[in-house]
């Protein structure tokens, strides 16, 4: 994505891909902060459309997002190693 206006875009791409694979499941809560990318009403009408909840983070909090900075983490460790 070089723009937040393509978030709407990339997330309906990556929701279709997820619902297609055997071995995912449907997106059932979509995390964020409120840096803006999923903020709009056309990305609000979609997951209301979806069925999909969403929960917001404080922004620029990288550590309640623990899963995912974790694996960021791991992966910086493995290269720098």
């Amino acid at each position: 994505m070089r723009t937040k206006h393509q978030a709407l875009e990339a997330y309906k791409s990556f929701e279709a891909w997820a619902l297609t694979q055997a071995h995912c499941h449907p997106i059932k809560v979509l995390r964020s902060d409120h840096g803006g990318k999923y903020l709009s009403d056309a990305f609000n009408a979609h997951l209301a459309a979806a069925g999909t909840p969403r929960k917001l983070t404080v922004h620029d909090t990288p550590q309640l997002n623990s899963v995912a900075e974790r694996l960021n983490r791991t992966l910086i460790k493995r290269i720098r190693a």
